[in-house]
């Protein structure tokens, strides 16, 4: 019985992102946040975060799909948990207390 890397192709390597790939994305993402007009439906948004991707970076291993699923199951919730500290600090009470958010947090 043949391995799954023999019956499927030579086996890849998974390649971990790095830091400056993790904030290419993000900047990526902005861009075309900024930049997106919804009524464009030459190309959608997430080529547009694609093609930004890789005009930050240069030559990259990484595909479309790759960095799609990076943004929308390990960035994404991160920016959303760091949204909803952010939006308590901004209404904190004039003393300064995040007592009543701390609570909540537990």
């Amino acid at each position: 019985m043949a391995s799954s890397s023999n019956r499927r192709g030579k086996a890849k390597t998974y390649e971990p992102w790095t830091t400056t790939e993790e904030i290419a994305l993000c900047k990526a993402w902005c861009e075309a946040m900024e930049n997106y007009n919804a009524g464009d439906m030459i190309t959608g948004f997430w080529f547009k975060v694609f093609d930004n991707f890789k005009k930050e970076i240069g030559e990259t291993i990484r595909k479309y799909d790759t960095v799609v699923v990076k943004w929308k199951i390990l960035i994404r919730p991160k920016v959303a948990a760091f949204s909803v500290v952010y939006e308590s600090v901004q209404r904190m009470d004039e003393n300064g207390s995040l007592t009543s958010f701390c609570f909540k947090m537990r």
